[in-house]
């Protein structure tokens, strides 16, 4: 197998139906997108994707706990974008993560096997999100054999083509949800991936904020547990970063895979994930 890279990095982020931070997916997305990057969606079943609207309305509590006006603006420029409008289906028999969506006119990938090109994926994201429904994407068993294949090709020492993961928040859960079928480890097990998510005071706080407008259990996703307790005894290493909102993200040191927190950390995410491609692929 030949690479020749003849266009900028693509990437592709997937969502849930509804529920998804705006924040962590468009900022990441704008990033990606002046880097020169070509950026898609999917979803469980090719269904545009509506983030979290509670957190888009120009409400006290949305002022308080919500998207900033600059991720409002972004996250409008994203899903008018034609992409966003046609996502793809991850659960579709045909989806591949290696190499499945894009139909560029230079693709840059020549697989020996293969009669003709194809065009495969460089940077995948996992945005979060808190409210209920975001569960539908990080329990989904397809979306959890995707990432098992995508998860090996980002380690520093794989053969080419080399690959990026990021996650933001609970979107971290996917991978720690994930199973590998053989061992029955999680995928932050299975590759001792060091990985920082959703701390519990950040949490915490959120819930208790949220309490001023009788929100129950909005910003607890999972009720009787908090997010990094997932993520730990799934077997990762819990890096739980500053006592702060500082941007923060965690990029482990084997494999190309970056983590963050929290909405506050969604530019330097991006930025992170752009660094790690140009390391990994060389400049475009």
């Amino acid at each position: 197998m030949t690479t020749i890279r003849q266009t900028p990095p693509k990437a592709l982020i997937f969502l849930a139906n509804s529920g998804q931070d705006p924040t962590e997916a468009a900022i990441p997305w704008s990033l990606l997108k002046t880097a020169d990057c070509s950026v898609t969606f999917a979803t469980e079943h090719g269904i545009v994707a509506c983030a979290d609207q509670l957190l888009l309305t120009s409400s006290i509590f949305a002022r308080v706990l919500g998207a900033t006006k600059k991720a409002k603006e972004t996250y409008n420029e994203m899903t008018a974008s034609p992409e966003f409008q046609k996502p793809l289906s991850w659960s579709d028999e045909s989806f591949d993560i290696l190499e499945y969506g894009f139909f560029s006119t230079q693709p840059y990938m020549r697989c020996a096997n293969f009669d003709g090109l194809v065009s495969i994926l460089d940077i995948v994201l996992l945005p979060g999100g808190h409210d209920k429904p975001i569960r539908q994407y990080l329990e989904s068993e397809s979306l959890h054999r995707q990432l098992e294949k995508f998860l090996p090709c980002t380690k520093r020492d794989a053969p080419e083509p080399h690959k990026v993961l990021g996650a933001i928040c609970h979107g971290v859960l996917s991978l720690a949800f994930a199973k590998c079928p053989v061992k029955q480890k999680s995928l932050l097990a299975e590759h001792n991936l060091q990985t920082t998510t959703l701390p519990r005071w950040m949490e915490a706080t959120a819930w208790i904020l949220s309490q001023a407008w009788f929100m129950g259990y909005y910003y607890r996703t999972y009720p009787d547990r908090w997010c990094y307790v997932d993520a730990e005894q799934a077997g990762g290493q819990y890096i739980r970063g500053p006592i702060n909102q500082n941007p923060f993200v965690h990029t482990d040191p084997n494999y190309r895979y970056v983590s963050a927190r929290f909405p506050g950390d969604a530019e330097l995410l991006g930025q992170t994930l752009i660094s790690e491609a140009k390391d990994a692929l060389g400049e475009w």
